[in-house]
Parts: C-alpha cells; structure tokens; sequence
C-alpha cells in the first residue's frame, strides 16, 4: 500500500494566504492622480511620455493593487503627479493593515 504523501510545506518567502493584490501604494497613487484633478488617461499618457508606457487600464489596476509597481516606476509616477516618491510609498500602517488581511494566516 503506497504511504500517503504529506501536503506540501509553504516556500518560506510565500505567504501563508493567497494574495491577490500586487502593491500596497495603488491608493496612494490614485489619491495623488485626483488632488491633481488628473485622469487615468492623462497619467497614462505622461507616464509613456516620461519613459514608462502604460495604458489607462494599467493605471485603474495600479491604483487597485492589481499592478505590481517597481521602484522606477514609482519615480516617473511621482514626478508626472508632482509628489515625492515619499508621498506616494505606502506607510507603515497601510503595509501592516495589509499583511494582517492578506498575508497573515487566520
């Protein structure tokens, strides 16, 4: 009778939950985008003329945490919306609000 097979122990990097957002800054970002009475489609066209090409719909994902953002990208972000890349960072406690309800096992 062949033994049955243990469950697969988590990767020690992977979070204990499934996590369906990609950022934890997409608020922020769309926070700066509205202060500035800017549309989706006017950040997008800014952004590709600052070197980053992306669409209005990769702007509404950014700024639902659908979009992982990376570090360049957070610096043409604030640059096109006239912030710093501080303002746009999530804080400590948008980071920790996020690994207790999406990272965090129950």
């Amino acid at each position: 009778m062949p033994e049955a097979s243990a469950s697969p122990t988590p990767d020690a990097d992977s979070p204990a939950k499934k996590v369906s957002a990609k950022s934890v800054c997409g608020e922020n970002i769309g926070k700066a985008r509205r202060d500035k009475a800017m549309t989706q489609e006017r950040l997008a066209e800014l952004s590709t003329q600052a070197g980053w090409r992306i669409s209005r719909a990769t702007v509404a994902q950014i700024e639902t945490n659908r979009h992982r953002v990376n570090d360049w990208q957070i610096v043409i972000l604030a640059r096109v919306l006239g912030v710093t890349a501080r303002d746009i960072l999530p804080t400590f406690s948008q980071v920790a609000a996020f690994v207790v309800e999406n990272v965090l096992p129950d």
